[in-house]
């Protein structure tokens, strides 16, 4: 998950206010991986090119999932945009073309491979306004008591996550994750 950031003024390349590529677009796979294995990392080992504010402005990063999943991901707040998830596996592949749905006019399509098979699956997922789900979801836990979309326990261990990456590209070892 990468774009091209070149507005110096912006809270994403300022250290004060939690910014960098991992804060900011790595997050999103780290919460796909969790999610779609429904587990959180046992480890992770993560590297960072940092910028002139002293936020990454690269990072790159892999996980270790029970019982021996890994996951890789890379984001940028510096390279070429790009958005892209795929899983692989031992009897096939599902890629994502657009799988945060965030641009106005985009639909995202799910393609499923498999060896020997002659056409693959394929799902498309029409647009929607992300941010806009955000606000009427977190309105729905507020006033109207709704379960929030995402959990407390689900935020904390993304958390919990991306704070071992951190660790991980500072200390240059694998970090487990507690």
């Amino acid at each position: 998950f990468s774009l091209v950031m070149n507005s110096p003024g912006d809270h994403r390349l300022n250290p004060g206010m939690g910014g960098g590529a991992l804060w900011d677009a790595g997050c999103y796979p780290i919460s796909f991986f969790r999610a779609a294995l429904d587990a959180e990392p046992l480890e992770v080992c993560g590297f960072q090119q940092p910028g002139p504010s002293g936020v990454d402005m690269s990072f790159a990063g892999q996980l270790r999932f029970p019982p021996d999943v890994l996951a890789q991901f890379f984001c940028s707040l510096g390279t070429v945009t790009h958005h892209e998830f795929s899983i692989a596996g031992t009897t096939g592949r599902i890629r994502l073309d657009h799988p945060w749905l965030h641009d106005v006019g985009k639909s995202a399509t799910v393609f499923v491979e498999r060896p020997g098979a002659a056409d693959g699956a394929t799902t498309v997922f029409e647009q929607v306004e992300p941010y806009r789900c955000q606000v009427e979801g977190m309105a729905a836990a507020v006033l109207d008591e709704a379960r929030p979309t995402v959990s407390v326990a689900s935020s904390r261990g993304n958390v919990a996550a991306l704070e071992a990456l951190f660790e991980s590209a500072r200390d240059g070892r694998a970090v487990a994750v507690t």
